[in-house]
């Protein structure tokens, strides 16, 4: 004999003084303009990523895989990401916010500066030389504090970047 279960109700939410944005429901579009940072992983057709944190890993393990499980990208440790065949990409110096091509710092990719946090929204650009444009271009990110949900908007959109 099997019970059932009674049909569960929904709760209501009041929101919390400190009310944290979320992107998981926002609809993924297209940037303005192709983005390419580093030379030899550009694709000809539109690649849908998802990344995935591991947080009980002991080394910070984080994995950049297509929607159909294939693993492209991977961190072997917190500050380095490599190919899926191993090969370093990117450093990452968490003192000076910057982004380096490989494993040493002869080569900066991108810098990343902190816009501080307003109603736990922290917000941060990223400028980078975009190889697709040959011009340096920005991005923008906006994380809850906890860095659970982040939106990534490409140009300056006022709407998201300044609410």
């Amino acid at each position: 004999m099997f019970l059932q279960q009674p049909p569960i109700k929904p709760a209501i939410f009041i929101k919390p003084k400190l009310y944290l944005k979320t992107y998981n429901h926002e609809i993924v579009s297209f940037p303005k303009r192709d983005i390419a940072v580093v030379e030899g992983y550009n694709y000809n057709q539109q690649v849908n990523l998802i990344v995935n944190d591991d947080p009980e890993a002991n080394d910070v393990k984080i994995k950049i895989m297509s929607v159909n499980g294939i693993e492209y990208f991977k961190s072997q440790g917190r500050y380095f990401m490599y190919d899926a065949d191993g090969k370093p990409l990117f450093n990452i110096n968490q003192t000076n916010k910057i982004i380096y091509r490989g494993e040493d710092d002869s080569r900066i990719l991108a810098k990343i500066e902190s816009l501080g946090l307003k109603n736990n929204i922290k917000k941060y650009t990223i400028s980078f030389h975009n190889l697709a444009s040959e011009n340096e271009e920005t991005i923008y990110m906006c994380c809850d504090k906890y860095y659970c949900s982040c939106g990534i908007f490409h140009g300056n959109d006022e709407k998201e970047i300044h609410h």
